[in-house]
């Protein structure tokens, strides 16, 4: 499978300050008279309970408020990857912000290649720093994407950032991480057999069985037609033994996946075309 990644690492540097502690101060239960107080602690009790406090209201709403915004942004990234050259025309400002943002995360790509030239990376701090300049680097680059959706030269950049981000969520067996940056790759890159494969693998994983089953079918048709074998199937006219198990290995998981996803035909299809 594949794994990497990258979290956005900042030091930064301050100077000393005062730490000024508030002093809180705890409610008071005030009890009406006539009320008994024992009975109007208890309610006060069973209502904090029952309740959830403004508070944590508020940071809930706030979350949903950026989980919302998150899947936006990803909806709007996959449209601006897939557009055709008649969808879309992209304006001189946006072409110059997009160069822009394009020279930005190529120059965390060429910070993060110098530090896989000169350091160790299973350093536990290292690594991080690794992971923390691809996860830069795409974030500038899909801002170009979405700026500029037809430059090819920041989809080639970014498609290699996604491959390492998505082999090293796999490594990390972040799973559901990983679906979304092969989600994304697929993109922009649909003749490469292996990234249906590595999607068929994650949603397996995460028990997802029906998008398994059809993203390793995916795999097997994609490597049937773009005939990426090695010279061995192109000069004797056969499948190399390498060829052959790649292939056979995709029947069989797309039939595994089928069987527990109770799909019950496509399974039986899969299998008998895997002992063909």
């Amino acid at each position: 499978m594949f794994a990497w990644v990258m979290s956005f690492a900042i030091v930064s540097c301050s100077a000393p300050s005062v730490v000024v502690t508030e002093v809180v101060e705890e409610p008071v239960l005030i009890v009406p008279s006539g009320v008994d107080s024992t009975i109007a602690v208890k309610s006060q009790e069973l209502a904090e309970e029952s309740f959830v406090p403004e508070a944590v209201e508020d940071q809930v709403d706030q979350m949903k408020e950026e989980v919302d915004q998150l899947g936006t942004r990803a909806d709007s990234l996959w449209y601006f990857l897939t557009l055709g050259r008649d969808d879309l025309k992209v304006s001189e400002n946006d072409s110059i912000a997009a160069i822009k943002s394009f020279n930005a995360g190529a120059q965390f790509f060429i910070e993060m290649r110098r530090m896989e030239n000169e350091n160790d990376l299973t350093v536990d701090e290292t690594r991080l720093q690794h992971n923390a300049l691809i996860d830069s680097s795409i974030s500038m680059l899909e801002n170009a994407i979405m700026l500029n959706p037809f430059d090819a030269e920041t989809k080639a950049l970014l498609a290699q950032q996604y491959y390492r981000k998505g082999v090293r969520l796999n490594n990390e067996n972040d799973f559901r991480n990983a679906i979304e940056t092969w989600e994304n790759l697929i993109r922009i890159e649909r003749g490469e057999h292996s990234i249906f494969a590595a999607l068929g693998d994650n949603y397996f994983e995460v028990g997802e069985y029906d998008s398994s089953g059809v993203n390793f079918r995916r795999a097997y048709d994609v490597l049937i037609q773009t005939g990426m074998f090695s010279d061995h199937y192109y000069e004797f006219e056969e499948y190399h033994p390498d060829d052959r198990a790649t292939l056979f290995s995709y029947l069989y998981f797309a039939a595994e996946a089928f069987t527990f996803a109770f799909q019950s035909d496509q399974a039986v299809e899969f299998y008998f075309r895997f002992s063909v």
